[in-house]
C-alpha cells in the first residue's frame, strides 16, 4: 500500500471502520502496532479473521461492530 507506508508507522494504532473482508487490515497490520477491524457483516468479520490467521499476523483485532454497540434510532 503506497499511502500506508508513509502515513503508517510501527508505533501506531489504526482503526479500519468498514473494514470487509480486512485485507487492508492485514497490509496495515505489517506496518503498526495494532489494527482494530470493524465491520458489521459477520462473514466479512470471519474472512478478515481468518486471512490474518493466514498471513500470521497477530496484531489485528476484527470484530462485529454490531455486537458491542447498539444504536438507537427515534
Amino acid at each position: 500500500v503506497h499511502f500506508g507506508h508513509h502515513m503508517v508507522h510501527k508505533d501506531n494504532i489504526v482503526i479500519d471502520a468498514y473494514s470487509g473482508a480486512g485485507l487492508l487490515s492485514n497490509i496495515l497490520a505489517k506496518r503498526c502496532k495494532y489494527v482494530y477491524a470493524v465491520e458489521i457483516i459477520e462473514s466479512a468479520v470471519q474472512d478478515s479473521k481468518e486471512l490474518s490467521i493466514d498471513n500470521g499476523i497477530k496484531n489485528l483485532f476484527s470484530s462485529n461492530i454490531q455486537k458491542h454497540i447498539t444504536l438507537k434510532y427515534k
